[in-house]
């Protein structure tokens, strides 16, 4: 399987210098409050929209490049970034440096691609354009090079999930077109139509979400997904009962749960290669997030999973490999700034003989703490 091997990044919101911080098929990011876990998603995203051509835009939809520099354009003029991916071929490698430019925005001063095939010592590396643009040259060089090809393909993948908004005007109480149903949206918008094509093409998928659901509801019975002028809305009943009641009925936790498991239990056809999902755990009951925690593993037999999360429950359904910490430090301006690293088993090892991960985060034996 395919994934990202490594992330170096510069310059970026609360990130000073990130060296080859190095990934697993489940990487989970814990820390305090204000440490930067959420600045590891913005980056995610920031890539998303990077692979449409939409950098611009989401600049400045994100308070424009000032605020998204390490301490401002008066401390740091670029961000950096430096991603590796590794295959059953070889590692390929795509670096980025963009610079701070009058009117507030960012323009492309650097971006190499390299690849390197296992058993071959010296890698293929090329510059994709001399500085000076605004959006990245991968859809441009896209059917001119194979490894172009690959790491655009690739990290177009990726897909950041937010299941926050379950109030009554969020997009997936309401009637939603019936053809938007290829991929579950990064808000869950189109669950009804989604989770429809997934019954009548993928019906055991469907069964194996509904079984889910309903080990942490025991009262619901199943989906009611009856298209209506070309749309569909999320209706269901619950056992012994034939009523039918509307989404907005149920609560904020099993709602959430619903998009996680029709997230992390679709075909593997239709499951992104990268998933990140940021505080899943969010309104849900200490057992759904054990079974979260199931879902999660079986996602990443085919996905690449990154999560941010608070709870203690969650991190101890991982191996201390899958655990990312991050803390906030000075540097030597006494400006603060995250800092990561992964918990290590062999060092842990004398601990987790006695002690939980997350026993070991609560006596701040792991840091991660205010």
């Amino acid at each position: 399987m395919s994934k990202i091997k490594s992330i170096s990044l510069s310059g970026f919101k609360t990130i000073k210098e990130l060296k080859e911080l190095e990934f697993e098929n489940i990487n989970i990011f814990i820390g305090a409050n204000g440490s930067g876990k959420s600045n590891i998603v913005s980056f995610f995203e920031m890539i998303g929209f990077m692979m449409t051509d939409a950098f611009s835009s989401y600049v400045s939809r994100n308070g424009f490049a000032s605020s998204m520099l390490y301490h401002g354009q008066k401390v740091t003029r670029d961000i950096e970034a430096d991603i590796k991916f590794s295959s059953n071929t070889g590692e390929s490698d795509y670096k980025f440096r963009v610079s701070h430019t009058v009117g507030d925005n960012f323009l492309f001063m650097e971006e190499t691609i390299s690849y390197q095939k296992k058993g071959i010592s010296q890698p293929y590396e090329i510059p994709l354009a001399d500085g000076g643009y605004k959006e990245t040259k991968l859809k441009e060089l896209y059917n001119t090079n194979q490894t172009v090809k690959y790491i655009k393909n690739f990290l177009s993948y990726i897909r950041v999930f937010h299941f926050h908004d379950t109030s009554q005007t969020a997009y997936i109480h309401q009637a939603r077109p019936i053809e938007s149903n290829t991929g579950l949206m990064s808000d869950g918008g189109n669950l009804a139509p989604f989770l429809y094509r997934l019954r009548e093409e993928q019906s055991k998928y469907y069964d194996r979400i509904l079984s889910f659901i309903q080990m942490i509801a025991p009262f619901f019975d199943n989906f009611i997904l009856e298209p209506y002028s070309n749309s569909i809305q999320l209706k269901y009943k619950e056992v012994n009962s034939d009523l039918e009641l509307g989404s907005f009925r149920l609560s904020d936790g099993t709602i959430r749960f619903i998009c996680l498991a029709t997230l992390l239990l679709q075909p593997k056809k239709s499951l992104p290669k990268i998933i990140i999902i940021d505080e899943p755990e969010l309104g849900l009951h200490p057992v759904a997030i054990d079974l979260l925690a199931e879902m999660i593993n079986i996602a990443s037999r085919n996905s690449q999973i990154f999560i941010t999360t608070q709870s203690e429950r969650l991190i101890n359904n991982f191996e201390p490999k899958n655990i990312i910490v991050i803390d906030r430090e000075k540097d030597e301006n006494s400006r603060y700034h995250s800092s990561f690293h992964k918990l290590d088993e062999e060092t842990l090892s004398s601990w987790l003989e006695k002690y939980q991960i997350s026993d070991m985060w609560n006596s701040n034996i792991l840091g991660g703490r205010p």
